[in-house]
């Protein structure tokens, strides 16, 4: 008889919180601390270690009540498929109350690198009702409209879709650049973070009809709550170039 090798901590934290992400265990309660000790052969101190692990990775929150201590999915875990006609969307698709406030009064830049000329700046942290912050987005537009500027102070308005009605103007195309990294001190306060959390950095710049950039966009994500997901062609072995 073969005995099965013995998990290491770090190994069976990489599958609980993989399992996590993917929506194994659902909405629901995840199985108990001795349930999950007998399922992967280790000791229930362990599985307690590692629950531990993963509440300060904001992946899990405790559940009173019960004979044993147990655990929820700290939901929601978010898969993105590239750039979605709107966040707040995407969240009550998922089930969720989105909640959108302001960082900043919405102002005119006169100046920024990625533009020739003043932009429309707006800062916004974006979540779900009753929960922590889940990102925050930092938008600038190439529209000045003292209109819409009056508009935006109201963070859930779409601007983009103001945008398309009042100058007929549409994102047609997105280029998009991901990094990971450790949170700033800004955003240990915006997004309830603690020092050695991790965020994904998304700088996304969006062109319109006439190729001319249209949003730039740079959002930090609580990176415990994201999936990027990408399906692209591949052509690189292909005759079809």
């Amino acid at each position: 008889m073969v005995k099965r090798a013995i998990m290491t901590q770090d190994e069976l934290y990489t599958i609980l919180r993989g399992r996590i992400m993917t929506g194994y265990y659902g909405k629901g309660r995840m199985p108990g601390q001795h349930e999950m000790a007998r399922e992967f052969g280790v000791s229930r101190s362990m599985i307690v270690l590692i629950l531990r692990r993963l509440q300060s990775r904001d992946l899990v929150s405790p559940a009173p009540g019960g004979s044993e201590m147990s655990f929820y999915p700290a939901y929601p875990v978010l898969k993105l498929n590239g750039l979605t006609k709107n966040f707040a969307d995407d969240l009550r698709a998922s089930g969720f109350e989105p909640v959108e406030n302001n960082l900043i009064d919405p102002e005119v830049v006169q100046e920024h690198s990625e533009f020739p000329g003043a932009v429309l700046h707006r800062k916004r942290a974006q979540g779900i009702l009753h929960h922590k912050m889940l990102r925050v987005a930092e938008n600038y537009y190439d529209v000045v409209s003292p209109e819409l500027l009056n508009l935006i102070r109201d963070p859930a308005l779409d601007a983009l879709e103001y945008i398309q009605e009042h100058h007929n103007r549409i994102v047609v195309r997105s280029v998009d650049s991901l990094s990971g990294r450790l949170a700033e001190q800004d955003e240990w306060r915006d997004l309830a973070l603690g020092a050695n959390n991790p965020v994904v950095e998304l700088r996304r710049s969006c062109y319109d009809q006439q190729d001319r950039l249209l949003l730039y966009s740079v959002v930090t994500c609580n990176a415990n709550h994201f999936i990027f997901s990408y399906d692209y062609r591949v052509n690189h072995w292909s005759s079809e170039k």
